[in-house]
């Protein structure tokens, strides 16, 4: 185990503040401060695999050099509800609804019901939320919606 000195912990510690801290660029393009700051501070959930769909976007996004995402995004600051994909600075979700076709959560009652409301309070928020089914996002369709939304 080794031990720090005072400096390397003050270097440590000024180097995670600079790492928080949005810069100009961010601030422009979240249009706010608070906005830069709220997008910079979030934390990713720990990654956990995710339904075929949703892996195949993820792999679209890196191959189209898309950058600002996040996956499983905690968007609300007291209920659970995690977005598929978030773009924070352009306060954009992306939603890939799985078991459209095979009576799934998503359109059974009680989860379309937690749906509505999850969907409800990112629009009461300024969210712009885009869903897709996992053929959208086989067919192309999903990647050239979303690279449309952040023009």
């Amino acid at each position: 185990m080794t031990t720090l000195t005072a400096e390397q912990v003050a270097a440590k510690s000024a180097k995670n503040r600079a790492a928080r801290c949005p810069t100009l660029a961010d601030v422009v393009r979240a249009g706010s401060f608070s906005a830069a700051f709220a997008a910079k501070r979030a934390k990713p959930a720990k990654l956990k695999r995710g339904s075929e769909g949703e892996e195949l976007l993820a792999l679209q996004l890196r191959a189209s050099k898309i950058c600002g995402w996040q996956r499983e995004f905690r968007f609300h600051p007291t209920r659970r509800w995690r977005l598929d994909f978030a773009f924070p600075i352009q306060k954009l979700g992306i939603e890939i609804e799985g078991g459209s076709w095979s009576g799934g959560r998503h359109t059974r009652g009680a989860g379309f019901e937690a749906d509505c409301c999850k969907y409800n309070a990112l629009a009461l928020a300024g969210w712009r939320v885009l869903r897709f089914t996992p053929a959208m996002v086989k067919s192309g369709r999903a990647l050239n919606d979303i690279q449309q939304a952040l023009l």
